[in-house]
């Protein structure tokens, strides 16, 4: 019946919180990491758990009422409900929290990443806690994994450390005076200074995404990209007074320039 299926999946949900609590509770025992991690989660399960309680309880009354209160003439008797435990809230405390790509993790944005593992809701958003992990789709499709660790603070240091782009491949496409198209590689200067830079761009970032933009003598500032070059859009010759780079969404890179 309706009321058994509610009772017992009820039940169970409190069961498994409860098992998977005791579990984490003997992964915590770092100071820290219990005050920092496991005691709000616990104090999270125990806030779950007694609306479970009262979702029994309610079943239970439900069933004690006389059937002429139930199926009578005048019988005005609701079945109770399903618990209205949120599917986000249940899967958060059992470990199976999804957060699509591009994945936020405290402060820290990965790009094309997404979050498996704990999570809590703070303030109406489901936020990465206690074990997880930081995942990739591959070209072929299936996902591989990136990290994986015991808290939010040590799977960003150490994604930090295993996501990055290979310095060595992005290029710094540029144009002078001349139209004369030149390739250097970052930490190399675009120029000696005999000749007036116009137009540039970036490529070859990898998984990085870049945008950037210039000011141009007598046009003013033109608009960001992340695709071709910027600067002079004239055929006559105009030089770029300044320019800027930036990186798209938050990310665990920077990004440093400089001119002559």
């Amino acid at each position: 019946s309706d009321l058994a299926d509610i009772f017992f999946s009820t039940l169970y949900l409190k069961e498994q919180l409860k098992a998977t609590r005791d579990t984490q509770k003997t992964i915590y025992t770092d100071p820290r990491d219990k005050s920092q991690q496991f005691d709000p989660y616990s104090e999270e399960v125990d806030r779950v758990i007694e609306l479970l309680d009262s979702k029994v309880d309610e079943c239970l009354d439900y069933q004690r009422l006389p059937m002429a209160e139930i199926i009578g003439r005048e019988g005005n008797a609701t079945v109770p409900a399903d618990n209205a435990i949120d599917r986000k809230i249940k899967d958060g405390l059992l470990g199976n929290t999804f957060l699509p790509s591009s994945a936020t993790i405290l402060n820290t944005t990965f790009m094309n990443e997404h979050y498996v593992g704990y999570g809590l809701e703070v303030d109406g958003a489901m936020e990465p806690w206690l074990s997880g992990s930081l995942r990739k789709t591959s070209n072929d499709g299936p996902y591989y994994t990136i990290a994986k660790a015991k808290t939010p603070e040590k799977l960003v240091n150490s994604a930090r450390k295993k996501i990055g782009f290979d310095e060595s491949k992005i290029r710094i496409n540029t144009k002078d005076q001349t139209d004369e198209e030149k390739i250097f590689i970052l930490n190399e200067w675009t120029g000696d200074g005999t000749a007036n830079l116009e137009n540039f761009k970036i490529t070859d970032s990898g998984s990085l995404s870049l945008e950037y933009m210039s000011y141009v003598e007598d046009l003013g500032r033109q608009d960001w990209k992340s695709l071709g070059f910027v600067g002079n859009p004239t055929n006559t010759s105009k030089f770029m007074e300044a320019f800027a780079i930036r990186i798209v969404g938050k990310t665990q890179h920077s990004v440093s320039y400089a001119a002559f």
